[in-house]
């Protein structure tokens, strides 16, 4: 909790006194981020890179990253930044997606939004991500963290790469469905949250909801 507490304070802090601006404060972080092929789920290794420079953010282009991922880059470092009150004029941010995958040529779309963010937050804030950890989820201007396709098949890969914690959107009664079958067939946890606050609770912060705090009213989208 004490992460996700300083997450919290710093935000207030923001409204009072503006962006920090400082030295760079340099680090790195990665994580098994799921896609889908097809309809099969897969594991990519995205990383993080923060380092002194002239406020660029960077994509590795091999494979070739999509508009969509490179749009949930900027808003991750957008919403990262602002949420500890740090300017990054003098930092450069690389992401970088794992090398020789063998998946796909191309990668694209939203769902690596938040899991990029949440590793932001991990270097910014000088605070491991728990262990076995993994999530899909769009980031949001506002920070809430939204609805993505295929959130089973994610899963499905995520358990049996051996993750044990897996964050997801707000899901609705058929992708719970779904879900329940996978927590059935392998030990890992699913946990939805509405915001990249939750999310940083859990990866940053190792406050695991008890099952019943993690029910939500059923959202159905049409």
């Amino acid at each position: 909790m004490r992460s996700t507490n300083l997450i919290i304070l710093t935000v207030a802090l923001v409204m009072l006194v503006g962006i920090i601006a400082g030295e760079c404060k340099e680090g790195s972080a990665s994580m098994l981020v799921p896609a889908v092929v097809g309809d099969e789920g897969h594991m990519l290794e995205i990383s993080v890179e923060v380092k002194e420079g002239d406020g660029s953010i960077f994509m590795s282009t091999e494979p070739y990253v999509g508009v969509q991922t490179q749009n949930s880059e900027r808003i991750a470092v957008s919403v990262a930044s602002r949420l500890l009150a740090i300017d990054l004029s003098e930092c450069d941010v690389l992401f970088r997606i794992g090398e020789g995958n063998g998946l796909a040529e191309a990668v694209d779309g939203p769902s690596a939004g938040a899991a990029m963010t949440i590793m932001l937050l991990s270097v910014l804030n000088e605070t491991p991500m728990i262990p076995e950890f993994s999530m899909t989820g769009t980031i949001e201007a506002d920070g809430s963290v939204g609805s993505v396709g295929g959130v089973s098949a994610k899963a499905e890969a995520a358990a049996q790469s051996g993750v044990a914690v897996f964050i997801t959107p707000r899901l609705d009664i058929y992708e719970r469905m779904l879900l329940s079958g996978v927590k059935k067939r392998h030990e890992i946890g699913v946990y939805e949250v509405r915001d990249i606050f939750q999310a940083a609770s859990i990866a940053l912060g190792g406050n695991i909801p008890e099952e019943p705090e993690n029910k939500y009213l059923s959202l159905i989208h049409i």
